[in-house]
């Protein structure tokens, strides 16, 4: 993995704030990666996780999901009567 580019007072800044909201039982654990432009990761990762771990988004998804389509309902560009095949011809 490449070396990471955030200086340490931002890092510390960052694992500061994530370990606040494990805290405050947001979330059990957390790793937050960022990238800058020449795509190399900074991660900052707090309880029992580290950058190897994995998480399921599933419940992510769901709420991405739902939200587009109550907007595409909200643009009368769906309507929850439409077949799906209608959509992949």
């Amino acid at each position: 993995m490449g070396e990471l580019m955030m200086n340490a007072p931002m890092q510390s800044a960052m694992k500061d704030l994530v370990g606040r909201y494990c805290r405050a039982e947001y979330f059990p654990s957390a790793c937050v990666r960022i990238f800058d432009s020449s795509r190399t990761p900074t991660s900052v990762c707090v309880d029992e996780v580290g950058e190897d771990s994995l998480f399921d988004l599933a419940s992510v998804t769901i709420i991405a999901t739902t939200t587009g389509i109550l907007k595409l309902i909200d643009e009368k560009s769906f309507i929850l009567d439409d077949e799906v095949s209608a959509f992949f011809e």
